[in-house]
């Protein structure tokens, strides 16, 4: 059973900051921001969960935040870290609205969810692989909890009867700037390429491949992994080059690509790059047996297997439990800056 990593903590913000946003909560000002369909909030808000940030409107409070940041970071990853992503929100769900079950991992190395509730209502609900809750969040006013995400850090939040008013915040470090497996010594290093996947499932099957095709080489053998950033060529041929910086020869692989060995025969879901100046020539469309492409018809099938217990015969059930195992052990955690 996997244990989702999380802390509750109540009367969480400071008295001045509580009384303040408990009577005043800018619910319309939210909503004006919202209101902009050029705003990376606005399509959320159409279903009735409206998000601003902090930075807008209280300074005071955003470095209130920053100052609790070292402490979150240290219990999520077990030393002092830099992250490379961070933002504040606040967060409104309207009656009717809720959350389907997410991890929040996306395209992270490693992420701390962080929310504090102003008001009674509904609060997120833990649950296992199977979706089946796990525990019940209570949500009070000034009541404060976080959850450190990972492939099996699923949690959802019901339809909520009344209005419910928040402040979310959110740090992690992104795996396109890091390296996992570090060794100096070695000639070698693979950059994954988050490429070609269908991701229209509202758990990010499409991004979870590419930690699965970590875990994967890992598991080989493999040192020096990088990753480029979800469905960007520009940052690919940047990791390489990063990569070549460090090392002689960069191993590009498909995510989705999960070969038998390192020995692996030439083929167009892995590319061997020696020079900065090269051109791609992968193929996502390769027939190759060790090769799994996320698409619109297989997509409800591996659904399947992410919420289950891994007893079926889907062809990554072997793969999930290599990652499980990868996670289990916290050796995505062991990784250095790339940017």
């Amino acid at each position: 059973m996997h244990n989702i990593q999380h802390t509750i903590i109540d009367g969480y913000l400071p008295q001045a900051f509580f009384k303040k946003y408990s009577k005043e909560y800018p619910i319309e000002w939210i909503k004006e921001y919202c209101s902009n369909p050029e705003v990376s909030e606005h399509e959320s808000s159409l279903y009735g969960n409206y998000s601003a940030g902090l930075e807008l409107y209280d300074l005071e409070f955003l470095e209130w935040v920053e100052n609790q940041l070292p402490a979150i970071k240290l219990d999520a990853v077990g030393r002092e870290v830099k992250h490379d992503h961070f933002y504040t929100n606040f967060h409104y769900d309207e009656r009717g609205s809720w959350l389907e079950p997410h991890n929040d991992l996306k395209d992270m190395r490693w992420l701390v969810t962080s929310q504090i509730y102003m008001n009674n209502n509904q609060g997120a609900r833990l649950l296992n692989r199977n979706l089946e809750v796990t525990k019940q969040i209570p949500c009070h006013p000034n009541l404060f909890y976080s959850i450190v995400a990972d492939p099996w850090s699923w949690h959802d939040v019901p339809e909520v009867s009344k209005h419910k008013q928040s402040i979310l915040f959110r740090v992690g470090k992104r795996r396109s700037n890091s390296i996992a497996s570090p060794d100096s010594d070695s000639d070698t290093c693979y950059v994954i390429y988050n490429n070609f996947h269908k991701d229209k499932h509202y758990a990010k099957l499409g991004p979870r491949l590419g930690n699965i095709t970590e875990a994967w080489l890992h598991n080989l053998g493999a040192k020096n992994i990088m990753h480029s950033f979800w469905r960007s060529e520009d940052s690919l041929k940047n990791v390489v080059k990063k990569g070549l910086d460090r090392h002689t020869n960069v191993i590009i692989v498909l995510s989705g690509y999960l070969p038998s060995s390192l020995k692996i025969t030439a083929n167009t879901a892995l590319q061997t790059v020696t020079s900065k100046d090269f051109e791609l020539n992968l193929n996502p469309d390769v027939e190759v047996e060790d090769y799994f492409r996320l698409t619109d018809e297989n997509m409800d099938a591996y659904a399947d297997c992410v919420f289950s217990d891994l007893s079926g015969d889907h062809p990554l059930v072997e793969a999930e439990q290599i990652m499980y195992t990868y996670y289990a052990n916290k050796l995505h955690l062991n990784y250095i800056d790339l940017f």
